[in-house]
């Protein structure tokens, strides 16, 4: 019995740490539905990432960034990933409910204005004197002003048809207006699942324009991620070996986000998710410089655009924004390898 009794103290010792406690849960909210750009999240889930790093994330989803900023501030989340340049206009109105970034996801914005070929729109120049779509509080439309400036138009150039997201695209189809705004990863796959060719989606990237927008990150109060630095570090990591893992196997990422929400089309998810990677996750930047990094010269940039476009006298300054203070090491940041992860 003795004999045993060490035997087993001396398995138990030779156990990881993590493996010797509980996992801490921690609530981590999208800003959206469980979509194809989520599915490397659910696939780091699915495979045991975070649970490796000491956490077990309890997932849910939001409606809309305004949502997610209410949760996180008021304590009914504990993380989360949501739209940055709203988080800056959250932060102006509510500084003593300030959020901070801890790392980029979206190293770009897919913020654009979409149409189709049929409208006759294919510059940015084309739009004056048109009517556009979109929700009042869509990243696009309230971000206008950067891009108008930055294209040299007025800003009252164009007329606005206020909407919900769900009926912009049927509303541009069926000639209530010539563009719509949002986010390429929904806006484009949305027309392409309505019948319109993809190769007759137009779509004018804000980015493309000279308008510095990061997209998502994650983000925390900053006081419970200084109570928790360990678990905020094994989160990113988690998070960047599920995007590089799903990059290599998409259709096991797709299969992760079926076995959470059944009833999404696979094939558009996939879509999805892989415009999502395309144009957000890795991007030149990113393969040169590694998964969540903020450039603080881009950061400066984004900051001053987002303080014009919503007219804030004081905007929070870029330093209270994004920290890199619980980034991994490089190597656990780096871009995945073309044909594998």
């Amino acid at each position: 019995m003795l004999r045993r009794l060490v035997l087993a103290a001396c398995l138990i010792a030779a156990l990881p740490a993590a493996a010797q406690t509980a996992p801490q849960r921690i609530r981590f909210t999208l800003d959206w539905a469980f979509q194809g750009s989520a599915a490397p999240w659910l696939l780091a889930e699915q495979r045991g990432f975070f649970r490796e790093e000491g956490v077990e994330l309890v997932m849910a989803a939001a409606n809309g960034s305004s949502e997610l900023f209410q949760r996180l501030a008021t304590g009914n989340a504990d993380i989360g990933t949501a739209d940055l340049a709203g988080m800056i206009m959250f932060n102006a109105r509510n500084p003593q409910a300030a959020l901070q970034a801890v790392m980029i996801t979206h190293n770009r914005s897919t913020v654009a204005i979409m149409t189709t070929a049929a409208s006759g729109i294919r510059t940015p120049a084309d739009l004056r004197g048109k009517t556009i779509a979109g929700p009042e509080s869509d990243a696009g439309r309230l971000l206008w002003p950067a891009f108008a400036r930055a294209v040299n138009l007025p800003v009252d150039g164009v007329a606005w048809v206020s909407t919900t997201a769900a009926l912009r695209e049927p509303l541009l189809l069926r000639g209530g207006a010539q563009a719509m705004s949002g986010l390429t990863t929904s806006g484009v796959l949305n027309l392409v699942g309505l019948g319109v060719p993809r190769d007759q989606v137009v779509v004018l990237r804000y980015a493309d324009f000279g308008v510095p927008l990061y997209g998502h990150a994650l983000m925390a109060r900053p006081g419970w991620a200084e109570a928790n630095p360990a678990a905020v570090t094994g989160i990113i990591r988690a998070m960047a070996r599920g995007m590089r893992a799903a990059f290599a196997e998409p259709d096991a990422a797709i299969a992760a986000l079926r076995a959470r929400e059944a009833l999404v089309d696979p094939a558009i998810e996939k879509a999805r998710m892989q415009l999502t990677f395309e144009e957000a996750y890795f991007t030149p930047d990113v393969f040169q410089n590694g998964i969540g990094r903020a450039d603080p010269a881009r950061l400066r940039a984004m900051t001053a655009a987002v303080a014009e476009a919503f007219n804030i006298a004081t905007p929070p300054s870029p330093e209270s924004l994004f920290t890199d203070r619980y980034l991994p090491p490089p190597a656990d940041l780096r871009a995945p390898v073309a044909g594998g992860s």
